[in-house]
């Protein structure tokens, strides 16, 4: 029964035997500070929030000023969904501990991750001047970088960490995401191999492989610098630019209604543009139905994704045979065919939706979009009454389902 064990286990990731270790120290001394807080640390790796949150306030309760303490509350308050919470908890360890570099690198990234570049930017550099070499504020400088648009500086300043630390996981990941930004999907590729080749469990990592195998199909290059360029954005930011580009689009089209001599110009452009806006939806999921034919793709995927692609190509095959009986029969096959297309944005969405409620809620919301959308064309098809109202219903409800699922996505469930 000891400490050091304890921190052993936690640096072997073997978190279960870490508590338990942890538990038998503290029946003897209940109000250690920093057994209460790796406790809490542990508890937090094992997604055990509550747990968590009660040791961390425990071990503050016997020791208001251990800033380590404050430090690890500030990092379940953040994976619980409470940023700004979190900052206000890493501004008292800092309070504390302000030649602590690793704390000032915290506040960058919980800075960043409230789109606030400039102060991200000002909190890391600080960290660097107390320790040059300070992992975390190397990584929270990148991002900030990244976010004020200042992607040249960024991967300059990562190539000379790589040249004194030339198997950095973190570092190869930076380079991996800024060479995303870039555009240059096998360099990419490259670092992140490195990275986790160093790191076999880098899940940041393995997220950035994920979107290079992906970016080596042509149209989804165009979908990932949109993504990456959105998430410099706060969100009111990202919502007034769907709005925009909505407007826009409704805006070309009334232009095309009015001046006829302009639509074989349009046309064209609208096409791009719908295609565009579907795949911004869609893209990850089409990508990894592609990636289950590839080699070394096809073993990157999770359960949960493979299962995820396997409903959305479902509803393609169909909305595809519905196309394709359109034209070899008849019967107004086009409608349903467009309502699974639909249907499959839906189940896109869901997948990137936290698991608990805003997941629940878009499942439903697909549901009875498909209640509406294919019953109404049975009904109609049965000469059933009602048919009309349900597919009016389900033109009414389209776009407001849309943005409501854009709403769910970006919605981070408090743990």
């Amino acid at each position: 029964m000891s400490l050091q064990k304890a921190r052993i286990l936690i640096d072997q990731d073997r978190h279960e035997d870490a508590v338990a270790e942890l538990l038998a120290f503290l029946d003897q001394a209940p109000d250690d500070p920093l057994a209460l807080t790796l406790l809490a640390l542990c508890r937090l790796e094992l997604e055990e929030y509550n747990d968590a949150g009660a040791a961390v306030d425990q071990a503050l309760a016997a020791n208001p000023a251990f800033d380590y303490a404050h430090s690890v509350r500030a990092r379940i308050l953040s994976e619980r969904g409470y940023p700004e919470k979190a900052l206000a908890s890493v501004d008292r360890a800092l309070e504390l501990a302000p030649a602590t570099p690793g704390y000032h690198g915290q506040r960058s990234l919980l800075l960043a991750s409230l789109k606030k570049w400039e102060q991200a930017l000002q909190s890391a550099l600080t960290g660097l001047e107390l320790n040059p070499d300070e992992p975390i504020c190397l990584h929270a400088r990148s991002r900030a970088l990244t976010g004020l648009g200042r992607v040249g500086e960024a991967a300059e300043e990562l190539r000379q960490e790589l040249a004194e630390n030339p198997e950095d996981p973190m570092i190869h990941a930076n380079l991996g995401w800024l060479a995303l930004e870039k555009n240059k999907p096998q360099e990419a590729l490259d670092h992140f191999q490195q990275a986790l080749m160093a790191e076999p469990e880098f899940t940041w990592a393995r997220a950035g492989l994920m979107e290079a195998l992906r970016s080596r199909y042509f149209f989804y290059r165009a979908v990932l610098g949109y993504f990456l360029w959105m998430a410099k954005f706060a969100e009111r930011s990202q919502w007034a630019i769907v709005v925009g580009i909505y407007f826009g689009i409704r805006g070309l089209r009334y232009l095309g209604s009015e001046y006829p001599v302009i639509q074989p110009v349009l046309t064209p452009l609208l096409i791009v543009c719908a295609v565009f806006v579907y795949l911004t939806w869609t893209g990850p999921t089409v990508t990894n139905l592609l990636l289950r034919t590839s080699r070394y793709g096809k073993h990157l995927l999770s359960e949960e994704e493979i299962r995820h692609t396997n409903k959305a190509g479902a509803l393609w095959a169909a909305a595809a045979l519905c196309f394709l009986g359109h034209a070899l029969i008849g019967y107004s096959l086009w409608l349903p065919g467009l309502v699974l297309l639909y249907l499959a944005v839906l189940v896109c969405s869901s997948f990137h939706t936290d698991k608990g409620w805003p997941r629940v809620t878009l499942n439903r919301l697909t549901l009875v979009m498909a209640f509406l959308g294919l019953g109404g064309y049975l009904a109609l098809m049965l000469g059933i009454r009602g048919g009309e109202y349900l597919l009016g219903s389900f033109g009414v409800a389209a776009l407001f389902v849309l943005l409501g699922a854009n709403y769910l996505v970006s919605v981070k469930v408090k743990r």
